[in-house]
């Protein structure tokens, strides 16, 4: 099939797929996607829409004898479609379930706080900062019993997918916890060697 035609098709295939979130383009789209796909996390529908126009654009670039960097964008397209279709999707099911008074000020001042604790964790020494990694990771094992918990109360099975991801993200903060304090302890250790 020449270039052309495809770019045709895919163009159509695009403007079809986000067609019914035309009028959320200002939306902020809360996901972290691969660097290979988009170059920011968090920024606003229209901004993600830009970017898969450009890989269109890419793509009407080039001739017809260039079917590996056809077949590259062609699969870059087709990811970013998936990955950006997954987020919106995320986001409607999670604004269901979320209570309308969290908005997405209070998410905003919430990761503002988090970063502050973060720079805060930091400064502190070697040996202090393992015992705040240990009472995080006393926290987040809490936090995980509860959401399972949640997850067994749960009615609907939109109720039990939401507490189902939010098991997952916080285990996946458990371990980045651990690899943490494993990495401190083992530079720790080495100090003391010395």
């Amino acid at each position: 099939m020449p270039t052309s035609s495809l770019h045709q098709q895919l163009r159509q295939t695009v403007r079809s797929l986000f067609s019914s979130y035309q009028t959320q383009r200002d939306q902020q789209i809360l996901a972290k996607f691969d660097r290979t796909l988009f170059r920011d996390d968090f920024a606003q529908l229209k901004d993600y829409l830009g970017e898969i126009e450009q890989t269109l654009a890419q793509l009407a670039k080039l001739s017809d004898n260039t079917q590996p960097q056809t077949d590259f964008y062609s699969q870059k397209l087709l990811a970013q479609c998936h990955a950006l279709i997954d987020a919106l999707q995320r986001q409607d099911t999670d604004s269901t379930l979320q209570p309308s008074s969290s908005t997405q000020n209070s998410q905003k001042r919430h990761a503002s706080e988090r970063q502050q604790m973060q720079n805060a964790l930091y400064q502190l020494p070697p040996r202090e900062r393992l015992a705040k990694y240990y009472e995080f990771l006393l926290q987040l094992n809490e936090i995980i019993e509860n959401n399972q918990l949640a997850f067994y109360q749960a009615r609907s099975d939109q109720e039990k997918q939401y507490w189902s991801k939010k098991t997952q993200i916080t285990r996946q903060r458990h371990d980045h916890c651990q690899e943490a304090i494993d990495l401190l302890e083992e530079y720790l250790s080495t100090i003391t060697e010395e």
